[in-house]
């Protein structure tokens, strides 16, 4: 059994998940109302509107202002207004700041935007799964369920992972949410997965960028509910499933380290689906 090291580990990707929180409506303005619905040009006094508007329903499902960061100094929020109209916002190290505007829809499932024409280089996802969880909203676009899914324990207690976070309706430092979000198959039987992992054998290992790759095969496939996208821990280091066969499965494992003397071995290491 090899002694786990605190070298890091992959994240995965920002997955520009976005935290909603009326203390970031001073960073957006909104195209509604009787406001006129120029790209960029906001109006003078619509941030007052968006405010009222948002006021006037507050149990609305789904209105409201998200926003985050995807950890590169770069912050979006998004503000979704019950009478179908949106606004985006970026803006990273204070140096790019660009906004948008457009219609949004809700279809039961999903927030669909649709983003007026603009020259700019920002555009926000166009759709975005509604994920309730307790008190909060999350938005999560739908190339990023798998991080959301790996990710949500950290989200539980609001912290940022490598992915980002998103929460409505709470403010940071807030209590634990309880239970798990709700989602749909396959996405909810994934989040009440609980699988320990041993580790077979390193198959290989490469440098990548200051980085070391090492490729394994895990005892449990498909006959344990892993996925494709899956994340598995030994410790703070982080396994993706990148195959799932019927009972076993292969996996990649990133260090940050090109250190000729690091233990790239993993055989016998138990791998677990919560991390710790």
């Amino acid at each position: 059994m090899r002694v786990i090291r605190s070298l890091g580990s992959v994240g995965s990707r920002g997955a520009a998940v976005l935290w909603a929180g009326r203390s970031w409506l001073g960073l957006v303005g909104l195209s509604l109302l009787g406001c006129d619905r120029r790209p960029l040009e906001w109006n003078a006094g619509v941030e007052e509107r968006l405010l009222a508007a948002i006021e006037r329903d507050p149990d609305h499902p789904w209105a409201g202002e998200y926003s985050g960061s995807d950890l590169t100094f770069c912050w979006e929020s998004i503000v979704l207004s019950p009478e179908g109209y949106f606004t985006a916002h970026t803006s990273c190290c204070l140096v790019t700041d660009e906004r948008v505007g457009g219609d949004v829809h809700f279809d039961g499932r999903w927030v669909h935007l649709e983003a007026d024409e603009s020259d700019l280089h920002y555009r926000p996802r166009g759709r975005y799964l509604f994920v309730p969880w307790g008190e909060a909203r999350f938005l999560v676009p739908d190339d990023r369920l798998d991080d959301f899914v790996n990710g949500h324990e950290s989200y539980r207690n609001h912290r940022l992972p490598g992915s980002g976070i998103v929460v409505a309706g709470v403010e940071f430092g807030h209590a634990p949410l309880e239970g798990v979000p709700q989602m749909e198959e396959p996405w909810s039987s994934r989040l009440r997965l609980a699988a320990e992992v041993v580790c077979l054998s390193t198959e290989s290992v490469e440098q990548e960028e200051r980085s070391t790759v090492i490729r394994v095969t895990l005892q449990g496939g498909a006959d344990l509910g892993l996925w494709e996208g899956l994340r598995l821990w030994a410790g703070e280091t982080a396994c993706r499933i990148v195959e799932v066969g019927p009972s076993a499965s292969v996996g990649r494992i990133v260090l940050r380290s090109v250190d000729p003397d690091l233990d790239t071995d993993f055989t016998g290491e138990l791998f677990v689906s919560r991390r710790p």
